[in-house]
């Protein structure tokens, strides 16, 4: 007799030897979508921060008084537990909540930047787990990202 085909038994070794890879497989397949998220998380906010700056020397050029102009203050950035919010005035410009695995310090207690663009040097650091990167800003006001932390630490 001709048989095309597989049989029912070759059916279900074959389920259960995907199945087992795959439960190998998926534990390494989170960590690694963890560690991009918070690779991408750390470079989204180096860039609110570049814009922090833009902002902060874009409105000098426009008022004389940096801190005060009729009620308005200066660009500002807040940083609660795991949401930051850049402020113009009572403005809000840009706000973002990062993932619960994801957890934020910081070194100082605000991130100033002046009219100049120089800025007092500051870190924030982002980690996951067992990885950590660092949002530097430097006293010109540069802001980079880092896995090794600022070298006068």
């Amino acid at each position: 007799m001709n048989q095309k085909g597989f049989t029912l038994i070759e059916m279900i070794i074959s389920v259960a030897i995907l199945a087992t890879l795959s439960a190998i497989a998926m534990p390494n397949f989170v960590h690694n979508f963890q560690n991009m998220r918070l690779d991408n998380e750390a470079s989204e906010l180096a860039v609110c921060l570049e814009h922090l700056r833009e902002k902060t020397m874009h409105y000098q050029a426009i008022h004389n008084d940096f801190t005060e102009v009729g009620g308005e203050v200066a660009p500002k950035f807040e940083f609660r537990g795991n949401r930051y919010v850049l402020r113009e005035g009572l403005n809000v410009i840009h706000s973002h909540e990062l993932p619960s695995f994801i957890h934020c310090s910081m070194d100082r207690k605000n991130v100033v930047f002046y009219p100049s663009g120089a800025a007092n040097p500051t870190t924030i650091t982002m980690s996951s787990g067992n990885r950590v990167r660092y949002v530097i800003i430097d006293i010109a006001g540069r802001v980079r990202v880092s896995e090794n932390p600022p070298k006068n630490w």
